[in-house]
């Protein structure tokens, strides 16, 4: 409403049912009314919050300049407290999302770090079988040569008996000798064929 310098109602409020509601008498608005002014004396408009019999109010009253009258008016607490609470229910909803999404985040993590780890095991895996691998070739290459060498003796004895010797059942043993001797010569450089291509070469 707009009341006057003395309290008086010039216009009254367009929401007379709030004002019924809240059973002020003219002793509880004149207490208000004079608290206001208090606060009046220091700004422009004022506002307190009381409790009446009919709830609980924000009051305010503001000086209309040079009119020498007053709007004065009152607001139910739980109307004003209704933007508060979904202000906190607001920043409530934007800290769950925060830690949802740390929670995300640390998960993420949590798996960039096992996937580093399973990452890590893989490459020395890798590298401790190319290091037996090479190992293996290196035994078959120095095995296959050291094997040759004395098959190599054995065939070129044999082939000085075939030459020399003039008994047959002799000379149907040292035929034997040959072609086993020229079968495992031929397993040998195969092997070292394996070797040599394993190396690179």
């Amino acid at each position: 409403s707009i009341r006057d310098i003395d309290g008086t109602v010039v216009v009254e409020s367009a929401n007379a049912e709030l004002e019924n509601r809240t059973a002020l008498t003219e002793a509880d608005f004149a207490s208000i009314s004079q608290k206001l002014n208090e606060r009046l004396n220091v700004a422009s408009s004022a506002c307190i919050y009381q409790k009446v019999s009919g709830g609980e109010y924000y009051f305010f009253k503001a000086d209309l300049q040079w009119t020498g009258m007053s709007l004065v008016g009152m607001v139910p607490e739980e109307v004003a407290a209704a933007d508060v609470r979904g202000i906190g229910m607001l920043v409530l909803w934007v800290f769950g999302l925060l830690l949802v999404l740390f929670v995300i985040g640390c998960f993420y993590l949590f798996l960039s770090e096992q996937k580093i780890q399973e990452s890590k095991e893989l490459r020395e895996a890798k590298l401790a079988a190319e290091t037996a691998n090479r190992a293996k070739s290196d035994f078959l290459a120095n095995m296959s040569h050291e094997i040759r060498t004395p098959i190599n003796g054995i065939l070129g004895m044999d082939a000085m008996m075939l030459k020399e010797c003039k008994d047959e059942s002799l000379l149907e043993y040292a035929k034997n000798i040959q072609s086993a001797g020229q079968s495992l010569l031929s397993i040998i450089n195969d092997i070292l064929d394996i070797s040599k291509i394993e190396s690179g070469k």
